[in-house]
């Protein structure tokens, strides 16, 4: 079965959003120095890594990750090359035939510069605002990126992830896409069992389109 994960390693600096709490494991116990078993504690933001946001995080009163069925989370997807070095603008998506309520994953110099083995874009590349009006008109469930914000750098007014959010749009940001093809695939992003959550970690993983079929 042809599995890709596309998740950043928790380790990785990359999947540390700055000024939010990084990932950090403490071994309390190891076997051998006292104790029978290994036991650690873990802490880090709700937005670590390959992590989903659910409206809640912008939208006051918006669905929070208990409000969705474990369905919402696996769904076909188009995953989808984007060449401007800046941003994902609409007219690279003008052709793109995305169907309501597929996910769209944008492939982006983000992960090319990793696949390559080149130093990342100094900014990474973000969704336009015009791009999220685009993904929202067409009714697509999921919006992903491989960056850590669908937002530029900097920008704290936060339009993409108002807009995306707003229409119930869910986001996926910190994705690893540098052995993601273009094209269809079945996406599978399962959030932790947190109810009031307005965002998780998760493991993300690309499989064959055919895995959706019969849902």
């Amino acid at each position: 079965m042809n599995l890709i994960d596309i998740s950043t390693a928790m380790e990785s600096p990359a999947a540390h959003y700055l000024g939010d709490p990084p990932f950090e494991r403490e071994v309390l116990l190891r076997p051998g120095q006292g104790a029978a078993f290994e036991l650690a504690r873990v802490s880090m933001s709700a937005h670590c890594g390959a992590h989903l946001d659910a409206p809640a995080h912008f939208i006051p009163g918006g669905r929070r990750l208990g409000d969705y069925g474990v369905g919402a989370f696996v769904l076909p997807a188009l995953v989808v090359d984007i060449r401007d070095p800046a941003s994902v603008e609409q007219r690279e998506l003008d052709g793109v035939d995305l169907a309501r309520g597929e996910a769209i994953l944008f492939r982006t110099e983000n992960s090319r510069a990793k696949q390559e083995g080149r130093a990342p874009p100094p900014r990474p590349v973000h969704l336009s605002l015009a791009a999220a009006e685009w993904i929202v008109e067409r009714g697509a469930a999921l919006a992903g990126l491989d960056a850590l914000s669908v937002d530029a750098e900097g920008d704290e007014t936060y339009p993409v992830h108002r807009c995306l959010l707003g229409a119930g749009t869910l986001i996926l940001e910190g994705l690893d896409l540098a052995h993601a093809p273009a094209g269809h695939r079945t996406l599978i992003c399962l959030p932790l069992n947190i109810a009031d959550g307005e965002a998780s970690p998760v493991r993300a993983i690309l499989a064959p389109p055919s895995w959706t079929q019969d849902r």
